[in-house]
């Protein structure tokens, strides 16, 4: 992600109209429930299973080493376009998180209803 693109130093843009521009629609975008097909390189590194709580300790872990990347990043580059939505294009990192979130609460809503679904069946 980030990190990959910082470790060469590169010169940044600064987050301009059109960045805040694919915030907006994004992050309204994903409010609807449009169906929108997951990038490949998403689905590359999956398990063929993993276990409830081997799941929750990836993302924890993943959750806390972002927190702490995101912790030691100088001021300066909050405002540039750092971050790359491989549909709406370059962002700056409030707005990536801004994302995240949107999306994990997304994705969270979609678990819930499953296992609503799934609760009835066993009702039945």
């Amino acid at each position: 992600m980030c990190k990959k693109k910082l470790s060469f130093n590169p010169d940044l843009p600064k987050a301009g109209l059109m960045a805040h521009a694919r915030k907006f629609v994004l992050k309204n975008y994903i409010k609807y429930p449009f169906k929108v097909k997951a990038p490949a390189a998403v689905g590359e590194n999956l398990p063929e299973y993993s276990t409830f709580w081997e799941v929750a300790k990836t993302w924890k872990n993943q959750r806390e080493e972002l927190n702490a990347f995101i912790a030691k990043l100088p001021e300066d580059l909050f405002d540039k376009e750092l971050y790359k939505h491989p549909m709406a294009g370059k962002m700056t990192l409030g707005a990536m998180v801004e994302f995240f979130h949107a999306h994990f609460k997304r994705h969270k809503k979609q678990i819930l209803r499953t296992i609503e679904a799934v609760d009835a069946v066993k009702i039945k």
